[in-house]
């Protein structure tokens, strides 16, 4: 492996092609899967539960895009293998990409789609997740009790008390964030997802 690459700590995406690129839950899963090692594609579907030949084409168009980079070969025969990296541990996207003028068709559609990819992406993620713990239970492994957190509510809250929530929220979350062990300790992988929004209903009229 190439022992002086080292995955920055983040990187910006001010582009919207790139942004676009991984509002797909397949790109971000296989992002996810390289945050703590380099893999080939092979390895990464294995994980995933997926065929290699699925793979390919996601892979390459993140390669193109700079969010991964080949940072070993191995060559097994006549077969050269790819052992990719994620070029930074965390991605922002630079919100100067979206108009959020939701009245502006592209805007609007550049913010659902990242909404919709970041939800589809957790529910794959679950799902996966429940069916491998399964199988790792049946054969034996992985006896550690685990619960799992669902929760979702609707509160009125005044706008004082929902910013003094954010501040409080935003320290746990970076919390979470810095009890990430590093790549030679132990640990196993936990996702959290949080969508705090205001939520609307359209008003009744009587058209």
């Amino acid at each position: 492996m190439n022992e002086v690459f080292r995955p920055a700590p983040l990187h910006v995406i001010k582009d919207l092609e790139a942004a676009k690129l991984i509002a797909d839950p397949l790109r971000l899963q296989i992002i996810e899967v390289l945050l703590s090692q380099p893999l080939t594609v092979k390895q990464i579907a294995d994980k995933l539960g997926l065929a290699p030949s699925k793979l390919y084409y996601h892979v390459n168009s993140l390669e193109k895009f700079g969010l991964i980079q080949v940072v070993d070969t191995t060559v097994h025969g006549n077969i050269i293998e790819k052992h990719y990296w994620v070029t930074a541990y965390d991605y922002r996207i630079d919100e100067g990409l979206f108009n959020f003028d939701v009245r502006e068709t592209e805007g609007k559609e550049n913010i659902i789609s990242m909404a919709i990819s970041t939800l589809d992406t957790a529910r794959d993620d679950f799902i996966r997740s429940i069916e491998a713990r399964a199988f790792n239970l049946e054969h034996g492994a992985d006896p550690h009790p685990r619960p799992v957190i669902n929760y979702r509510e609707v509160c009125r809250i005044p706008d004082e008390k929902v910013e003094d929530f954010q501040i409080r929220l935003k320290a746990l979350l970076k919390e979470f964030e810095e009890m990430d062990a590093p790549e030679d300790e132990q640990g196993q992988p936990w996702a959290l997802n949080v969508f705090l929004y205001p939520s609307f209903y359209y008003e009744q009229s009587e058209e």
